[in-house]
């Protein structure tokens, strides 16, 4: 207990009212083990209410990466910012609003410890997705059929080794891999190689030609059991709900004519560096199947058309190939 003659003298010093004085004093020491693992994050209302409801906060990517941090709605990148003060850490210290008054000078001493001082926090900033690293780890084992697979895992990725790496949230790596043309193979997540996707995709044109199935009534298990005994039927079927949509006969599909146009011009174009356009749109046109007819505007995100050379010309620029970094875009 503290002497009340004591607290009389401490409250003239500091000119405070007997009325302002709280029973509980706590005296403030500095831990002999300072916590240096300890790190401090500023967050907004958003994740202060996403971690009060048991959400889960996780940060990704691989080492040399700028640190950034995913919850389940968006994605935030992590600076390390300077305080003007120091900030100590105090666990359990009682606030005013904790402590009732001591009208009778009658005190308790509470001691507490600062286990860690801080300099330095972790600032947030929310950010875009940064999904291009995910193409770069893809296109280092292409799937280009069964002939050439062996069973090295060596650049092989599950969903979870893909989350480990790519800075992004779950929600926007799966949207991200149904948009890009992969398949799921024993449990890895394969990018098709543009040559073979292309020859899947015509097994399945040529079935429907030769059956002469109408483009807009396709029966989708029938053509996967025919095009299956040429390739597997795991990515038959994937490349198969890719090429078609949904028609209002169940089971049956209608031929997506943009997706199957701009898989065409993706092979016409991938090994040339400039295409004369009027060449190229002929060239197009005449290798898609009947009644595909094809336009300049399904090409958005996926090739350039120069129209200030002589002649125009069209070269391959796929969107997933610009830089994520703003200044680099612009270099």
């Amino acid at each position: 207990m503290i002497r009340s003659q004591d607290v009389e003298t401490y409250l003239v010093q500091a000119k405070l009212d007997r009325k302002d004085l709280k029973r509980i004093v706590q005296p403030l020491s500095f831990s002999s083990k300072q916590d240096s693992e300890l790190l401090l994050m500023e967050v907004d209302e958003s994740i202060l209410r996403d971690l009060k409801n048991g959400d889960m906060l996780t940060f990704r990517g691989r080492e040399d990466d700028t640190a950034v941090l995913c919850t389940n709605k968006c994605t935030y990148e992590v600076r390390e910012a300077e305080t003007s003060n120091s900030l100590l850490l105090v666990p359990d210290l009682l606030l005013p609003a904790d402590v009732g008054n001591a009208e009778d000078l009658s005190l308790t001493e509470c001691s507490k410890e600062i286990p860690a001082i801080f300099h330095t926090y972790l600032e947030l900033r929310q950010c875009n997705s940064r999904l291009r690293p995910l193409l770069d780890l893809l296109r280092k084992n292409p799937f280009k059929g069964t002939e050439l697979e062996d069973d090295d895992l060596t650049d092989k990725y599950t969903l979870q080794d893909l989350l480990n790496v790519v800075q992004a949230r779950e929600s926007e790596l799966l949207s991200a891999l149904d948009e890009l043309p992969t398949v799921k193979l024993n449990g890895f997540y394969r990018l098709l190689d543009t040559d073979y996707h292309f020859r899947v995709v015509n097994f399945i044109n040529n079935y429907i030609e030769a059956e002469s199935i109408p483009t807009g009534k396709i029966p989708m298990e029938e053509v996967i059991a025919s095009v299956s005994e040429l390739e597997p039927s795991g990515i038959v079927r994937e490349v198969f709900k890719r090429c078609t949509t949904p028609s209002p006969d169940e089971g049956f599909y209608s031929l997506n004519s943009n997706y199957i146009s701009r898989l065409t011009a993706q092979t016409i174009l991938k090994n040339v560096e400039r295409f004369h356009l009027s060449e190229f749109l002929e060239l197009w046109q005449r290798s898609v199947p009947e009644g595909v007819h094809v336009k300049i505007e399904q090409l958005e995100g996926l090739a350039i058309v120069d129209r200030t050379s002589m002649p125009e010309s069209i070269y391959l620029f796929d969107k997933w190939d610009v830089p994520q970094d703003a200044s680099e875009r612009f270099a």
